[in-house]
């Protein structure tokens, strides 16, 4: 996965349906290993898109420097804005592992990024036309 030339640049964009495919596939099958492997590379995506990581080795540390930070948070603790969109965009796929296994295509799948995914208790209310601006063809 990370041995492609462009990886870092936009290719840990590329395959983000594959993620799915590959957990549910091993779900099916029972191979926890392989199921873990497709969360393991959904997860890297995520962390290479939000904190913008460049080479092998910062990403590394940014594993590393994140599993510190949710080990030593406790529950319901607010973390930094960053950790936050992470843990969204983990409910995310989650999401998605729903719809494809209920036979949906996950480019008809779209995630609103809701503000109560920051960990505040109030948050602005959303601009509805501003999230469905991208679907007017609807």
């Amino acid at each position: 996965m990370l041995k492609y030339p462009d990886f870092f640049t936009n290719g840990f964009n590329i395959k983000r349906d594959k993620d799915v495919y590959h957990y549910l596939g091993k779900v099916a099958s029972g191979d926890p290993d392989e199921r873990r492997r497709g969360l393991c590379h959904r997860m890297v995506r995520n962390i290479i898109d939000i904190w913008q990581i460049k080479d092998k080795t910062a990403l590394k540390h940014k594993v590393k420097e994140t599993i510190e930070v949710l080990e030593n948070s406790y529950d319901g603790e607010k973390n930094s804005p960053e950790v936050q969109k992470l843990k969204g965009m983990m409910r995310e796929f989650e999401e998605e592992l729903v719809w494809a296994h209920s036979g949906v295509r996950l480019e008809n799948v779209y995630h609103l990024r809701l503000g109560f995914y920051t960990g505040d208790i109030f948050t602005e209310l959303p601009n509805v036309k501003e999230m469905f601006s991208q679907y007017s063809s609807y």
